[in-house]
């Protein structure tokens, strides 16, 4: 897919992806910094903060590799084995299966909604099975429930970390720069059953995430209400002052964009605007994170006329009005 538009002439001002840190996530993680390396107390409250949001025994772990690594012991996966998973999905969990020897076997999306459709692409070339299905609300697009095929179910909770997980589902959740709360990578895994969470935690052994780390996600864990509350206004400023002139669609039915998608019927139009963006100092970005080779024609469809625009709580209210200026400057001359 096409990466954000970066012009060599001026530095953006307004990124795409920005980590929503407060003045209390810096003062947690500095106070950590004084202590010793590892706090298994205070990672123990950050599995029951989240084990009381979601109703589920929560594993912490120090990345999504480890988390994938655990998973693949206590499921008996094996290498050449495929996980299917959506092309908007976060590329570290491409990344995560591919470092254990698994496959993502990549979903296409409709043309037009980027909803999850069809069987897993590239089956083909997988020396094992499939295995898994991480599924989910990818890149603020809820996405459909999906044919499981028998494969364990794995909710991916990065974009919608408040919503209840299936109850046959794992749940995911990834506290990564690009997510809406931030954790320096560590990675939730919510298990069905009490049993299972003790086993997680038995693959986990001693390599448990930083002191670090852990204060910065129980600060967010604690912020997580203000901080959504935050991103449906930018959402809802959007959607309450762009005017579109029949150019292009807004999102409707989803609160918490991580990114808030402009849907154009004409490419040429969608590519023009990304570029204007780009020019003044605003980050932006046609479609999801993958490149070609990875994408079906439904994704290549959705990319090439979705426009993202930045959307995240750290986003003031004068850059609020400034993309909206702008996206309004380019229709007055387009």
């Amino acid at each position: 897919m096409r990466q954000p538009f970066s012009s060599h002439m001026l530095q953006i001002s307004i990124p795409l992806y920005h980590p929503d840190l407060t003045v209390q996530d810096r003062a947690a993680v500095m106070q950590a910094l004084t202590l010793p390396w590892q706090d298994a107390a205070a990672l123990s409250a950050l599995e029951s903060g989240w084990s009381q949001q979601w109703g589920r025994a929560v594993v912490a772990f120090a990345d999504a590799q480890q988390a994938i690594g655990a998973l693949l012991r206590l499921w008996g996966w094996r290498r050449g084995d495929a996980l299917a998973l959506s092309p908007l999905a976060d590329r570290v969990w491409g990344e995560a299966l591919q470092q254990h020897g698994l496959w993502p076997a990549w979903l296409d999306v409709e043309p037009q909604s980027g909803l999850v459709q069809g069987e897993p692409l590239g089956l083909a070339g997988c020396a094992g099975g499939l295995v898994g299905w991480l599924h989910g609300g990818f890149g603020g697009v809820p996405e459909r429930g999906a044919a499981q095929s028998g494969a364990v179910s794995l909710m991916v909770m990065d974009h919608m970390p408040l919503a209840q997980i299936a109850d046959d589902a794992l749940g995911l959740l990834h506290l990564g720069p690009n997510g809406p709360l931030q954790g320096a990578g560590i990675t939730l895994i919510a298990a069905t059953h009490n049993q299972q969470a003790a086993k997680l935690r038995e693959l986990r052994g001693q390599a448990l995430p930083s002191r670090g780390a852990v204060a910065l996600a129980m600060s967010q864990f604690h912020q997580r209400h203000a901080l959504f509350a935050r991103r449906a206004e930018v959402a809802a400023r959007y959607g309450a002052l762009l005017r579109p002139r029949g150019r292009f669609g807004l999102p409707q039915g989803w609160a918490y964009w991580s990114r808030y998608p402009l849907s154009f019927e004409d490419e040429v139009a969608a590519q023009g605007l990304a570029e204007f963006l780009g020019r003044t100092g605003i980050g932006g970005m046609l479609g999801g994170p993958l490149p070609p080779i990875h994408s079906g024609p439904g994704l290549r469809g959705w990319s090439a006329r979705t426009l993202l625009l930045p959307c995240y709580a750290a986003l003031g209210e004068a850059a609020q009005k400034r993309v909206i200026n702008r996206v309004h400057r380019w229709l007055e001359r387009s």
